[in-house]
Order: structure tokens, then sequence, then C-alpha cells
């Protein structure tokens, strides 16, 4: 652990903050890659804050691919796309393992958040 910023540590073309407001989907997990993940909760500090932050310093961001894979049930009032550190680490870690978003999803997107596999996305 460290007091110092990412930016502060690793090139900053290696650097890619996650964040939930980013309009590009995280498509895969490279090894060459350092991937931030926030530990203020957006929605309820301040909207794009990690998004403001990393754009304003010239750095990468990316969002899970919540939305390529997934829909709203229907069945609950607020959805979000906001997760706790360790789920995000638990979705990228079952990517990385499996090489399938629908596996890493499956395996950490709680229900509460309302989310299912879209009809056309197969899940085992």
């Amino acid at each position: 652990m460290t007091s110092k910023s990412p930016i502060e540590i690793f090139n900053k073309e290696k650097l890619i903050y996650l964040s939930p407001d980013a309009e590009t989907a995280l498509s895969s997990v490279d090894c060459g890659k350092v991937y931030v993940i926030g530990g203020l909760v957006d929605e309820t500090v301040c909207k794009k804050l990690t998004l403001d932050a990393a754009t304003e310093r010239g750095i990468c961001t990316r969002r899970l691919p919540i939305q390529e894979f997934m829909r709203k049930s229907g069945r609950h009032k607020n959805y979000s796309t906001v997760f706790a550190i360790n789920q995000v680490f638990d979705i990228l870690l079952n990517y990385f393992a499996t090489r399938d978003w629908t596996d890493a999803l499956s395996a950490a997107v709680p229900p509460r958040k309302g989310y299912v596999f879209k009809d056309d996305v197969i899940t085992s």
C-alpha cells in the first residue's frame, strides 16, 4: 500500500481507470496494463468523479461491459453499474481466468443490482 497516486508510480500509458461513467467498455484484460479500481462511489459522492479525474490527466478510461451482456430485469426501481471494489476485482479476476465476460459477470454481479443476461447471451 502507498499514499502515492497510480500516476506517480506507473507510466500513464499503462494505466486504465475503471469508471462506470466511461463511454467505452473494457473488452479484455491485458497483463501489460494497470487497472485502477476507484475507492470512491461516484453515484453517491459526485457523478463522474473518477472519469473526470482520469480524463483531465489524459488517462484511458473503461467501464465494465455490463450493457453489452446484461439488461435491466424490469423488477427493480434503481439499477446501478457501480460496484464495490471487491466485486470489480472479482469480475476482472474471473474474466482473466476464463476469458469469458458472461462467466465473469455471472459470478460477480449481485442479483440486487437488477440485471439479467440479455436473451441473446447464453449463460452456462
